[in-house]
This record gives structure tokens, sequence and C-alpha cells, in this order.
């Protein structure tokens, strides 16, 4: 399947931050447990020299990948041109034609999607569609129950605070390692909440999140080994408004 080989400055950053990461960090570190289990015997019957031989595995191939990407893409930067037109990178808003629905979103690479959901790419049938559109301009966007159309009303190139999490939050949580996900909501009285994943702030893993920003790693502990993990959204419900009309899939 092909997809358009461009990313965002900010999306090679994020590339290069798991790089590096996985390079100088995780890699070593799991190195260390493969050698470790090694020299306790039959390596056959030792599930903690089978769980990180695996482990390094994953990540030899996700290094290499990042840097075939890396060394092979295309970095979109921002141009002052750009203003007022649609290119990627663009933080746009839109509406539909009766203006019961508006979305916002930034339009990005297919290699920064990191499984988010405020952002849709280049190759979807909503990117193309808006792509070198200006404010007022109607997109018409093809989707599997027909043809929808959407206006833009705000174009921008310039960032949206992030959020940070607080007391009272719900934080949508994924392993990097190990493709895991879970939402947590952080309140004072976690016994009293109907949520299931209520956690107190007190919590070995509030704390770990408390303060941080939407779209960025964290280290915990897990019995002997450190997981990262990746704080993908923070909100005052337990799901995102997610649109039917915002597919990320590549084209072919």
């Amino acid at each position: 399947m092909y997809h358009t080989m461009i990313i965002t400055r900010d999306g090679y950053n994020m590339l290069k931050e798991e790089l590096d990461y996985l390079w100088l960090i995780k890699r070593p570190l799991i190195t260390e447990k493969v050698a470790w289990a090694a020299s306790l015997g039959d390596r056959s019957e030792n599930a903690d020299y089978q769980y990180n031989k695996r482990l390094l595995r994953h990540i030899d191939s996700r290094v290499r990948y990042l840097k075939i990407t890396m060394s092979n893409i295309k970095v979109a930067d921002y141009r002052p041109d750009q203003e007022g037109t649609v290119y990627i990178g663009a933080y746009v808003e839109i509406e539909n034609d009766d203006e019961t629905r508006k979305l916002s979103f930034r339009i990005v690479g297919e290699d920064e999607l990191f499984g988010r959901s405020d952002v849709i790419t280049v190759d979807s049938p909503m990117g193309k569609a808006l792509l070198g559109k200006k404010v007022d301009d109607e997109a018409a966007v093809e989707t599997p129950g027909g043809t929808k159309y959407w206006y833009v009303s705000s174009i921008s190139y310039r960032p949206r605070v992030k959020r940070r999490v607080s007391v009272g939050d719900y934080v949508d949580l994924e392993c990097r390692d190990e493709n895991r996900n879970r939402t947590v909501l952080i309140t004072e009285n976690p016994a009293d909440s109907s949520f299931e994943n209520a956690i107190g702030p007190d919590s070995d893993l509030a704390r770990a999140i408390l303060g941080r920003e939407e779209r960025t790693l964290f280290t915990m502990k897990d019995g002997l080994k450190d997981e990262p993990w990746w704080i993908e959204r923070i909100g005052k419900t337990p799901e995102p408004d997610k649109s039917e009309y915002l597919p990320t899939s590549r084209v072919s």
C-alpha cells in the first residue's frame, strides 16, 4: 500500500525522539537483561530470556524502520507563504453544510499518526479534499455513505496549547513496547466512581502522569522492567468525539 513520504517537522522530531530512546536507552537495557537471563542456563525453559529476546527483536525491527524512514522521508517545514491555505502541517477547523457539526484537526504525514485522534493524513479522503483550500472554501469528501460537503472555517500553522494532566481528567495511554492501551480517570475518590479504571492522585500511575502534556512519553515500572507509555489524549469524558468522516487509512 502506498502513502506519501512526507512528514511535518514536529513529526520528524518525534520519530527522532523515539529512535534515540530505543537505541540509546531501551536497547542497551534489554540487551543487559538478555545476557543476564542467558547466563542462568537452559534458555528454552527461561521465560525472562524468551520474553526479552522477543522484545529485542521488536526493538531492532522498529529501529531499522525508523532509520530507513528518516533517511528517505521529506520534511515539510513551515513557510510564511502557506498562511491562509491548507497544506500539510495546517491546523484546520471545518463545519458541515448545515452548520450542525464542527471538527478540528491537524493534517500530517502517515508516519506521525501514532494512533492519535486529533490528526488526519494527507492521504486520507478528508486530507486530500482539503489540501489547497482557503477559508470559506467547500471541500467534497467521498465517504461510503456518499459525498459529504464541508466548509473551511479556520486555518492556522500555530499549534494549540497542549493540555496537561490534572485531577478529574480521563487519560488515554498506550504502551509503546507491547501495543497495549488503557484509559484511566484520575479522581480524588476512585472508590466512589462508576468508571472501572478510576485511580487516585496518590497512585503510582497518577504521580507519573500528573502535569504531563498530551502526546508525550513517560516510563513506568512493571515488575522488573521499565515500560515506555504514551499519553495519547486528555479529556473530561472517557471517549473522544471521533468522526466517521475522518478515515486515516492508506490509499492504493
